[in-house]
């Protein structure tokens, strides 16, 4: 098919049948697209709130072989 040429009947249809299957798909797209920047817009504030947690838990700390420290809580 040329581009610049109007598309036939069957070329619509099926365009329309493409159309209407994934609509569903695209409004979802739109919305975890708008979720994942949610988290990526509130991540400093959570790593922040995680770690101040962390460090006033009275969990054990593991330091693995290159310095890192873990805490644990037993439960």
């Amino acid at each position: 098919m040329n581009y610049y040429e109007r598309p036939t009947p069957l070329q619509e249809q099926a365009n329309a049948e493409a159309m209407q299957h994934f609509a569903e798909h695209l409004k979802q797209f739109k919305a975890n697209c708008d979720a994942i920047h949610n988290i990526e817009s509130n991540l400093p504030a959570t790593t922040n709130d995680a770690s101040r947690a962390a460090l006033q838990s009275s969990g054990r700390v593991i330091q693995t072989d290159d310095g890192t420290q873990w805490q644990y809580a037993l439960i």
